[in-house]
């Protein structure tokens, strides 16, 4: 989860990173993200809260 506005932890940043780990392939299929409007803090703002609350469902749901 990454949010457009961070400039602590910049979306792209983060994909970078995720890109360049070591990680076995079969793992890595497992990762996904989510951008928000907001910064990191996406909570703060009420349409990310929702889009938040929804995407925590949905990655719960699918991870059974």
């Amino acid at each position: 989860m990454t949010g457009r506005c961070d400039l602590a932890v910049p979306p792209d940043a983060m994909r970078f990173s995720i890109d360049h780990l070591e990680i076995d392939p079969t793992i890595k299929a497992n990762v996904s993200f989510a951008e928000y409007s907001s910064g990191h803090m996406m909570y703060l703002n009420l349409p990310d809260l929702e889009k938040l609350g929804q995407d925590v469902a949905e990655f719960i749901n699918t991870s059974q």
